[in-house]
């Protein structure tokens, strides 16, 4: 073989281990030790803290209870251990070996492990990364191991070309499944660059009509600079906004107020809003109880309903008066009222003449006996100046109202 066919295997070889411990990541995170000696090439050189901790990396994967009790030597703290950790790596792989049927794992001479690099180590270590890579697929339920093909080639030849032709229709069924997504995937691709395209042009024209209308606004300042190089907001146009400023905040006090209001009467409205009160202490009128839905339960809605039904049954009761009747209910008052002003006055004079004749009667009757029932008798004094006309209004039980043409429908006793 010659060197440069060997230099390109080499370098194949550290790509596979590369990508074999790259898909474990995946899964199993790496520490951060791990993360910072973790490269393609390696173990192109003598490395001994990246074989270190990938060794390790991928026992654990494998079993990662034995490789506590196995290898006692982790983490390494000093020289001296390296040569410990060598050891119980070393013994725990030849385990392996003899428990795994498939682990296909290479031997290596001891001085490999102490200076870990180049094509035997490279080799190596791939195997083992295959190993742990090839467990870790059949862990997964959703794989069919059949479809696993082993490491190690099995004895039987027709075992193995089955195998070799099951992992062919796999991959040929993986392959056309990957074509298809990809003819799809550019597709997709395709349509999304015309649209891009499409957004890249509207984005210019855009663009070139920004930049005219800055222009244009430009024209127009400098336009304004000129013609009126004293423009100057008025002061009164700022006292405006203001007004217009506050008028709003009144109609958006307004409507908050109305939504509080919508609030409440949803609120009222909630027929689960039952009232307490003592039955035996307080009785519901029979008036309102046969109005309330559920006569045991006192409902707030239901209440304020059937007082409501009570009142406009109550209103039915008493007749509509018209204008005519109004006007004729008026002069009888006002009739009756000059009547009693005018025998008010009569029995004023009255009461003046029989003093007087008391007076010259006393002789005839004792004074006191003419005057005392007269005494007990008290008048209004009524304002001279309206004794023809009209009366006081602290003497009037009630004084109508003008009518007018809109509520004279709507007028009940």
């Amino acid at each position: 073989m010659s060197l440069q066919i060997q230099r390109e295997l080499e370098m194949k070889l550290h790509q596979q281990l590369y990508n074999n411990i790259y898909l474990l990541t995946l899964t199993y995170p790496p520490s951060d030790a791990l993360k910072s000696v973790f490269k393609k090439d390696m173990f192109l050189k003598n490395n001994k803290t990246a074989f270190h901790h990938v060794i390790h990396y991928l026992l654990s994967i494998l079993d990662p209870i034995k490789i506590k009790e196995k290898v006692s030597a982790w983490p390494i703290f000093e020289v001296k251990m390296e040569s410990q950790f060598r050891n119980e790596i070393m013994k725990y792989l030849n385990e392996i070996s003899l428990t795994y049927e498939d682990s296909n794992i290479p031997q290596i001479m001891p001085s490999h492990l102490i200076s870990p690099g180049g094509f035997k180590f490279v080799k190596f270590m791939l195997r083992v990364s295959e190993f742990v890579l090839l467990e870790h697929l059949k862990r997964d339920p959703t794989i069919n191991e059949s479809l696993i093909l082993s490491i190690r080639p099995s004895k039987d030849a027709a075992v193995t070309r089955e195998r070799i032709q099951n992992l062919n229709t796999l991959t040929l069924k993986i392959n056309q499944n990957t074509q298809g997504k990809m003819d799809e995937f550019e597709k997709v691709v395709q349509l999304a660059k015309e649209e891009a395209s499409k957004i890249i042009f509207k984005v210019k024209e855009i663009d070139v009509a920004i930049s005219e209308l800055k222009k244009k606004c430009n024209t127009i300042k400098e336009e304004i600079k000129t013609d009126l190089p004293s423009f100057t907001i008025e002061s009164g146009f700022n006292d405006e906004i203001n007004i217009i400023k506050e008028k709003l905040d009144k109609i958006l006090e307004v409507h908050n107020q109305f939504k509080n209001c919508m609030h409440l009467a949803h609120y009222l409205n909630n027929e689960n809003n039952i009232l307490e009160y003592n039955k035996e202490k307080f009785t519901i009128p029979t008036e309102t109880c046969k109005f309330l839905s559920k006569p045991d339960i006192l409902v707030f809605k239901d209440l304020v309903d059937a007082f409501t039904d009570h009142i406009n049954q109550l209103r039915l009761k008493f007749k509509p008066l018209n204008e005519h009747q109004l006007k004729e209910s008026y002069s009888n008052c006002s009739y009756l009222l000059e009547k009693t002003i005018s025998t008010s006055s009569d029995l004023k004079e009255l009461y003046t003449k029989l003093v007087s004749l008391s007076d010259h009667a006393n002789d005839v009757l004792p004074l006191e006996e003419v005057r005392e029932p007269f005494r007990q008798l008290k008048f209004s004094q009524v304002n001279e100046e309206q004794e023809d006309t009209t009366v006081s209004g602290d003497s009037l039980l009630a004084i109508p109202l003008e009518i007018s043409s809109e509520n004279k429908e709507n007028i009940y006793i």
